[in-house]
């Protein structure tokens, strides 16, 4: 079957999945557990109880391990193989101790010259974990100029280590950007993943899908804008005073409204949009879909997926 990995945002409070609502088609979830530290340290939020849960639900527990953002001392950790060895010890002992599946490698805002030295952690990494028995996934941006953000993964040496490479689909438009505009417009993800699988063999390519939308604001200074989940998106689209149409340009319903004498703005992520999305993995013959993160989605976003990696 497809992957239909969901990320889970784990807080300082252990969660328990066995808590947690229906998830149809859901079979692999990602906790983020691990965290690039200083000297080199792994920090953990692992949980057994956690695994045994999501096992006995039927879920594969790939946890995440970010960098942070940081990429100062992301450098210094890939910088000197026995540093970067010792990472691979830290992780191999985390899932000897709490037997989980896999790991997914989610590390952003890395230094373009750092890019062979991620590809070659990457490289060491993923023997030791597959003598293991762990899926190595690793998070990849769309190809692109921006330095930090896409400059740094080598996509070929990365796809052709690692078991599935996760590109993320979203952030088209983020909370800096000078101007308006959606999560991840259609036309947007079909030339990414297009430019992706250029590279990366298709049946290694996750597509990473938004559970929400940016609501802007127009105010004196120009735009700004907040995230808000599925349900959120939903209620702004019931508003009785809210004007929907379809934005063409990006393939997503837009909603407008005004309220306290401002403007506001959204193109917002359904159901529907989901069920799109996963259509559209399925269509390129891509391994899966991955949802960023659980907690924002509502009843109808999982069934959405699953009908469209599907083929319903």
């Amino acid at each position: 079957p497809p992957i239909d990995l969901t990320w889970d945002l784990v807080g300082r409070s252990p969660p328990s999945p066995a808590a947690y609502p229906e998830m149809p088609g859901v079979n692999v979830i990602s906790p983020t557990w691990f965290h690039l530290a200083e000297g080199g340290l792994v920090t953990s939020r692992a949980d057994a109880r956690y695994v045994a849960e999501a096992h006995a639900r039927g879920w594969a527990v790939w946890p995440l391990f970010g960098n942070d953002f940081d990429p100062d001392r992301t450098h210094e950790v890939l910088a000197k193989s026995e540093s970067r060895l010792d990472l691979v010890r830290q992780l191999l002992a985390q899932a000897k101790l709490y037997g989980f599946d896999g790991v997914n490698v989610d590390w952003e805002n890395m230094r373009p010259e750092d890019r062979d030295l991620f590809s070659q952690f990457v490289r060491e990494l993923v023997p030791l974990a597959h003598a293991a028995g762990l899926v190595v996934s690793v998070d990849v941006t769309f190809p692109g100029p921006s330095a930090f953000w896409q400059k740094p993964y080598d996509r070929k040496a990365l796809g052709r280590a690692a078991d599935f490479l996760v590109v993320m689909g979203y952030d088209q438009y983020t909370e800096g950007s000078s101007e308006a505009g959606p999560v991840s417009g259609f036309p947007w993800v079909e030339a990414g993943v297009a430019a992706t699988v250029a590279e990366v063999p298709a049946w290694k390519v996750v597509l990473g899908v938004p559970f929400y939308s940016r609501v802007w604001t127009e105010g004196s200074e120009g735009w700004t804008s907040r995230a808000v989940g599925m349900a959120a998106a939903r209620a702004y689209l019931e508003r009785p005073d809210a004007q929907v149409t379809v934005d063409d340009r990006h393939g997503l319903p837009l909603v407008r409204w005004q309220e306290g004498g401002r403007t506001y703005r959204m193109w917002a992520e359904t159901a529907d949009t989901l069920r799109r999305r996963a259509a559209l993995a399925r269509e390129a013959g891509l391994a899966g879909v991955a949802s960023w993160q659980r907690a924002l989605a509502d009843g109808d976003s999982w069934q959405a997926l699953a009908q469209g990696l599907g083929g319903r």
